[in-house]
């Protein structure tokens, strides 16, 4: 899936090295780096803040299979589909893409990605705040 991504998007690095791990790592992780003591889902590290130094390495990324198992739960597909959107989602980050700034780009992105992959729509559940505005909101208006 990692592959099929990279492919189709022009980027220079080629790898991602991906962490299965458990909350407890995750809120180690999220406290060390991002100052909340909380654990989360998934992280995602640039290269050089991880495996430092190698040749065509976009970056890391860590993801909690507890909180995956979670999620999955949530928008009602199986856990191993939930690592792979938060794969997904990690690559998109590595790659630029932030929803908290890109205007809805990453989460379209994302959907396109789950409908090629998995040939179905994003779970509600998994839809960021510019993909649950209805089309009139998206409209701007009456």
């Amino acid at each position: 899936m990692v592959r099929q991504v990279i492919a189709r998007i022009p980027t220079a690095a080629r790898q991602v090295a991906i962490l299965l791990t458990n909350d407890a790592e995750m809120r180690a992780m999220n406290r060390r780096f991002r100052g909340f003591d909380r654990p989360t889902d998934v992280l995602s590290f640039p290269a050089g803040t991880g495996v430092a130094g190698a040749a065509g390495h976009l970056g890391d990324i860590a993801i909690s299979v507890e909180g995956a198992a979670r999620q999955a739960r949530k928008a009602r597909w199986g856990t191993q589909e939930e690592i792979q959107f938060l794969v997904l989602h990690g690559l998109l980050h590595r790659l630029g893409f932030d929803p908290e700034t890109d205007e809805g780009e990453m989460e379209r992105l994302q959907s396109l990605w789950v409908r090629r992959l998995w040939g179905r729509k994003t779970p509600s559940s998994r839809r960021g705040p510019a993909q649950r505005k209805s089309r009139k909101e998206r409209r701007g208006g009456d």
